[in-house]
């Protein structure tokens, strides 16, 4: 049981990392969601990690990443929050 509760700490912290990495990106002043979903589309890793990002008053604005969250890198997501 502690085996899971680890993992699932480490996979926390990952996420973590990310969306610290998206706010230095994009700043204060919005929230950010930061998920795992299996990726259908051809050529497509089995997993992607998807960044929503929600602004007051601003449409919901997104980019998924065709990565594992743990292979994610802080370029991917420069790359991905210059796109939104």
């Amino acid at each position: 049981m502690w085996i899971k509760k680890a993992a699932s700490f480490i996979g926390d912290v990952k996420k973590e990392r990310v969306r610290l990495w998206c706010f230095e990106c994009i700043g204060p002043g919005a929230s950010v969601s930061i998920s795992e979903v299996a990726c259908t589309e051809p050529g497509c890793p089995p997993v992607k990690t998807v960044i929503l990002i929600f602004r007051e008053g601003q449409p919901t604005t997104s980019h998924m990443i065709h990565k594992p969250i743990n292979m994610v890198s802080r370029s991917d997501v420069v790359s991905a929050c210059s796109q939104l």
